[in-house]
């Protein structure tokens, strides 16, 4: 199994910490418009939606940036499987 990030949407409060920690790996500046994890509020069901794409689980670091870094929990790295 390779290594991922889980998302539990209901915990997601919608503080886009995970998109400024993410813009500031890849970038090195705070830009969450370049951010591989997206917080859209899904007006519809009155709730945040939190969405990846192209995640290198921030390579180089012990975790993802994203889940250290997100204070309700809502994201939570599963290592890879030996």
């Amino acid at each position: 199994m390779t290594a991922k990030v889980l998302i539990k949407q209901e915990k997601c409060t919608g503080c886009r910490t995970c998109e400024i920690v993410c813009s500031y790996h890849l970038s090195r500046a705070f830009q969450p418009s370049i951010s591989k994890i997206q917080i859209v509020w899904d007006s519809e069901r009155s709730k945040m939606h939190i969405t990846m794409d192209q995640c290198d689980l921030c390579e180089g670091e012990e975790a993802p940036l994203c889940v250290r870094y997100c204070s309700p929990k809502a994201l939570v790295y599963q290592p890879a499987a030996n």
